[in-house]
């Protein structure tokens, strides 16, 4: 009896093991990828906060110089945004709020490593960044 339990037993360990094996491995390609497309993410967001920063340089001299205050070139403020996310590489949107802020979305691809072998091949990410024209003298916003 113990030699027919035995017998039946064998190769069941090996079974156990090459499940287990796939589940560990399962896991790790999803730790990878998700830190993966989280740095993307992260890129994402400096490149619209830097793309907003450029905008937001473009000013209209004329009511600046005069000191009427500040306000944002619209024009020129679009194209440095637009023209800061082509150079990076990704794609996006530049709108101008009340003249003077700028928000920036800007939306970048992972390509994953290990999810590919379940059919996602490539995570979507989006980053928003904003920036805000403002007078200040001495240190206090005028």
């Amino acid at each position: 009896m113990r030699q027919l339990l035995q017998a039946r037993e064998r190769g069941s360990i090996s079974a156990w093991l090459a499940v287990t094996t796939f589940g560990v491995m399962l896991m790790f390609g999803l730790v990878v990828d998700m830190v993966g497309a989280d740095q993307a993410r992260h890129r994402a967001e400096t490149v619209a906060n830097e793309a907003a920063r450029a905008a937001g340089q473009e000013l209209e001299n004329t009511a600046a110089a005069h000191g009427l205050g500040v306000s944002t070139n619209s024009a020129r403020a679009m194209s440095a945004g637009e023209q800061y996310l082509a150079t990076a590489g990704v794609s996006g949107t530049v709108s101008l709020q009340s003249g003077t802020t700028i928000v920036v979305t800007a939306t970048d691809s992972y390509s994953t490593k290990v999810l590919g072998l379940i059919g996602v091949d490539s995570v979507t990410v989006t980053g928003e960044g904003t920036s805000r024209v403002v007078r200040a003298v001495d240190g206090s916003e005028q």
